[in-house]
């Protein structure tokens, strides 16, 4: 398993270089691979939030981020597979939910790992 990283800065924040949100995810490729709609699943996940009177630091936000990392269950609530017609290959973007937070990991193709892809907190 290794950890994954996201960072979102507002479009505030991307012009001033101030505040953002790092995200740390830890997904097991293996259990990924085998996840059905309606399964709860545990996901390691941090965050990091940057003032928004600091400037934001990716390095700082990913040690942050991973040293709070805590198991969190998911739901999976969506799967879609699509073939990619040009060379072949069936690509996986996978939809969890928690109680206020929406992940999204993708997987290019059958042989490759999951990679984080999006997080939504509401």
């Amino acid at each position: 398993m290794s950890i994954q990283f996201s960072h979102y800065r507002n479009s505030i924040s991307r012009y001033n270089g101030k505040g953002g949100t790092t995200f740390a995810v830890e997904i097991n490729q293996t259990d990924a691979k085998n996840y059905n709609i309606g399964d709860c699943v545990n996901i390691s996940m941090g965050i990091a939030k940057c003032s928004d009177k600091d400037c934001f630091n990716k390095k700082i936000g990913r040690e942050l981020s991973s040293s709070r990392l805590k198991n969190i269950e998911f739901n999976v609530i969506s799967i879609r597979k699509s073939l990619d017609m040009k060379n072949s290959k069936i690509s996986t973007r996978i939809i969890l939910k928690a109680d206020n937070t929406i992940l999204t990991i993708n997987q290019s193709s059958q042989n490759s790992k999951f990679q984080l892809f999006s997080v939504e907190i509401f």
